[in-house]
């Protein structure tokens, strides 16, 4: 869908098409309700011919009197700017989680598969940043059959004293800026519980208690870090069933 998109044509095809004064169904979530929205474009929305902008992920851009509005991909930019769009600060429809009724499931499709590019493309550049800096990716199985990853939505920490914690990893998002930077290919090991932490070179985020990881770590040029905010300190424990079960039949070989 997203992905095969090349030219101004194809993106306007694909795009939600907004024509001035016209009225939209529009949903939000947040607050549970439909609302017809009026879209005075040349009045209200600061648009003009041949700009855009991308906000939250969503990016609208303006030609010929409608205003045509996709979720963000990484070729985008590069399309519009070979035809001469320039940046803008106009207004982006749907990108505070609202979304047109009438392309509901077109939408939805859009946005995952946009999140999928941006993921994949995410990954892509912190391999390459990470073997600029002679990093290689730990193996794959050892990954699979030693280590936990910390997914995006976090991970629910037991404490002895207090309520349970969500743990987040260090990175947040998918986009290989400084912070990214700061901890790709970076590790932690506390020396008490024996417990390692790092960011592989793809960008995302493990726990371990495997020697063999940790051996890996310094063979392929790991760097250790004390910034690491710990996922799983002594007397802690994961909270959730799944993962908790799983971390209890990981290895320290």
């Amino acid at each position: 869908m997203l992905k095969g998109i090349k030219t101004l044509e194809e993106l306007m095809n694909m795009a939600i098409k907004i024509k001035n004064k016209e009225k939209v169904i529009v949903f939000w979530p947040q607050f549970n309700k439909h609302q017809e929205q009026a879209y005075t474009l040349a009045d209200d929305y600061f648009v003009s011919e041949r700009t855009y902008n991308t906000n939250n992920g969503i990016t609208a851009f303006y030609m010929q009197s409608a205003l045509y509005v996709i979720p963000h991909f990484n070729e985008i930019d590069k399309i519009l700017e070979a035809e001469g769009f320039e940046p803008s600060d106009m207004f982006v429809p749907f990108s505070n989680h609202e979304y047109p009724i009438e392309y509901k499931e077109k939408w939805e499709a859009m946005l995952a598969e946009a999140r999928e590019l941006q993921v994949e493309n995410y990954h892509k550049e912190c391999l390459e940043y990470a073997a600029m800096m002679e990093i290689s990716p730990i193996d794959q199985e050892l990954l699979e059959q030693k280590c936990i990853m910390i997914p995006e939505e976090g991970i629910l920490v037991n404490h002895p004293d207090k309520e349970p914690e969500r743990k987040f990893p260090v990175i947040c998002g998918y986009c290989c800026d400084n912070m990214t930077l700061e901890y790709l290919g970076r590790y932690f090991v506390n020396v008490k519980n024996g417990i390692i932490t790092f960011v592989n070179a793809d960008g995302t985020q493990y726990i371990t208690k495997s020697e063999e990881v940790h051996r890996q770590l310094f063979e392929k040029r790991y760097r250790f870090t004390s910034r690491f905010e710990e996922i799983i300190k002594e007397d802690e424990e994961l909270a959730e069933d799944d993962f908790a079960e799983r971390w209890d039949k990981l290895t320290i070989a």
